[in-house]
């Protein structure tokens, strides 16, 4: 996106590693611990703020939201596991609790990450997930990977 569409990236990573690694991609980048939010100034604004694999590894991932979703003029877009597919179900028929990653805070399903946006007052813009349409009425159970575009805090006001 860099070289073809000419936008300014900034990426914040706690991983002093992960951010030499943007570095050497010719993404700017700072070493910061989002836990209590993305710590930008009050007139910092970026069209989208993404959080890629991001908030199911936090300890307060609604305070991480509302901070993105402050801070946007387009939109959040957010990506996290979706707990209810049917891979991990397998595994608690099992006995084991799913394997997605020991390194995980927070466990949504589809239907338990527009829950969570519909009691924090987040207004979901969109959905996606890399299945075919005709196969969309079992997102909740087929889709491993979740999708989310929310409405920036200043489009959720005018409405």
């Amino acid at each position: 996106m860099i070289k073809n569409k000419d936008v300014k990236v900034t990426g914040l990573d706690i991983s002093a590693t992960a951010c030499e690694k943007a570095g050497q991609l010719g993404i700017a980048t700072e070493i910061r611990d989002i836990t209590n939010g993305l710590g930008l100034s009050d007139d910092t604004f970026y069209d989208y703020i993404l959080l890629l694999e991001v908030i199911e590894h936090t300890a307060y991932p609604q305070r991480i939201l509302n901070d993105a979703i402050s801070h946007a003029t387009k939109g959040v877009i957010v990506t996290i596991p979706n707990s209810a597919y049917i891979k991990w179900r397998i595994q608690m028929l099992r006995g084991y609790v799913p394997r997605q990653s020991f390194t995980h805070l927070h466990f949504w399903s589809v239907k338990d990450f527009e829950l969570f946006c519909k009691e924090a007052n987040m207004k979901i813009l969109e959905f996606r997930t890399f299945l075919p349409n005709h196969l969309m009425k079992f997102k909740n159970l087929l889709a491993w990977q979740q999708c989310w575009l929310l409405s920036p805090k200043r489009n959720n006001n005018q409405q």
